[in-house]
């Protein structure tokens, strides 16, 4: 008999019914067993039974279900699957013994799925931003609520990756992605110039965020930036010179003086670039 998912859902959904029958819904299918472990108006009962499931996704929605109870999500937070702990970490209703033990976890998803706990317990974000796995640390270096001296220890990481999150941190200043033109990674390099240029294209309504100072770039920057050691970098800034986002920061004379040098580059496109603003072409 093919069971009518929508209508046993429907029931569900419905108040008053009785845990037994929630149960006997659950174990009809795996789908069904999934969604009675999430609603929000499952018995206590109901959730701790369901939470023994041998169904990984059951067990991951009852530790994702808003009204389950510390004990079951502490009871969960043994679990062998990483999908139900992770759910585990970001339940407001998680103790925070419970929160403190999977900051010491030992997989990196587990711990950085703490970020998402609410309220953080005290010094959880330092405990993370110290934490000797990179991917931890991409996590935290996108959080909103760092403060200016936690993000400045990301944008110094030792990993590129992790500096590169910390860019495009909305605390982060262009003054900050300015210094970063300098780094010795490329990608950093090059997504500090493609979010200092995003900000500055304000015909495409991608305005600045009020209050934000906007860092101009020197011609030692831009010199540095035409001479970059990577072909994709010096076609992305040729191209950005091309388009005028920098014409505040350069004399045209420099810009043309740059274009020249730019014809001559081993990338072809940072020379049909160049070639461009020596004709006077526009985007």
């Amino acid at each position: 008999m093919t069971l009518d998912l929508k209508a046993l859902k429907r029931e569900v959904r419905r108040s008053g019914v009785k845990p037994t029958r929630l149960l006997e819904i659950a174990a009809l299918d795996p789908q069904l067993s999934r969604f009675v472990g999430s609603v929000p108006s499952a018995p206590a009962a109901v959730l701790a039974t369901l939470s023994q499931s041998a169904d990984i996704p059951t067990r991951r929605a009852v530790a994702s279900n808003p009204v389950a109870s510390a004990s079951i999500l502490d009871d969960l937070a043994r679990d062998h699957s990483l999908q139900v702990l992770k759910a585990v970490a970001m339940n407001p209703n998680t103790s925070s013994d419970t929160i403190d033990a999977l900051v010491n976890h030992s997989q990196p998803t587990v711990r950085a799925a703490t970020l998402r706990y609410s309220p953080r317990p005290p010094g959880l974000l330092e405990r993370l931003t110290n934490d000797p796995h990179p991917g931890v640390r991409m996590e935290v270096a996108g959080d909103a609520y760092l403060t200016p001296a936690q993000l400045l220890v990301f944008l110094s990481d030792s990993n590129p990756k992790v500096r590169e999150r910390a860019l495009i941190n909305g605390k982060c200043d262009d003054a900050h992605r300015v210094n970063a033109l300098r780094d010795n990674d490329t990608q950093v390099r090059f997504s500090a110039l493609n979010f200092l240029s995003l900000g500055r294209k304000t015909s495409l309504g991608l305005m600045e965020r009020a209050g934000r100072s906007r860092a101009s770039l020197t011609l030692q920057v831009i010199e540095a930036l035409s001479r970059d050691e990577s072909p994709h970098m010096r076609a992305r800034f040729a191209f950005y010179l091309r388009t005028g986002e920098y014409d505040n920061d350069i004399e045209p004379s420099e810009k043309i003086e740059i274009a020249r040098r730019l014809r001559s580059d081993t990338s072809a496109d940072a020379r049909t670039q160049a070639q461009a603003i020596l004709e006077g072409a526009h985007p």
